[in-house]
């Protein structure tokens, strides 16, 4: 997306209709994801100066490929624990990273959009995901 230049904190506390919201990308937050964290640490500030140099149609291609390797060599065993919430003293966790949904009180995994096309949305109802409708 062009012409955005925002760039938020690895972890953000918001508060939404009463709840203190705890708003991350996630890769902070799993235990066994050994392989990703080293990324992050040696292989970040590296992706962050190819960001700005690589064409964007370019950066849409090598971002769709890191995720699905991503998601094929994530551990099934890194796993966000379910007192992360407390932990980080907030009602509720909702990040992605783990590329499958989770969902319990406390803690709100996203799935992948690009898999299944689902949508959190969040209204005086409550939480529900939604699909996208694909026309052919």
């Amino acid at each position: 997306m062009e012409g955005i230049s925002i760039v938020r904190p690895e972890e953000l506390r918001v508060r939404i209709m009463d709840k203190t919201v705890l708003l991350a990308h996630g890769h902070t937050l799993p235990r066994a994801d050994y392989g990703f964290k080293f990324l992050h640490r040696c292989g970040w500030p590296l992706i962050r100066l190819a960001d700005r140099l690589i064409p964007p149609q370019t950066k849409d291609r090598l971002a769709t490929h890191m995720v699905k390797t991503s998601a094929a060599i994530r551990p099934l065993d890194a796993v966000i624990p379910e007192d992360t919430a407390a932990r980080k003293d907030v009602d509720l966790v909702i990040c992605g990273h783990l590329h499958r949904k989770v969902c319990t009180d406390s803690l709100l995994v996203l799935p992948p959009f690009q898999d299944g096309g689902e949508y959190m949305v969040w209204d005086e109802g409550g939480m529900t995901f939604r699909s996208v409708s694909r026309s052919a």
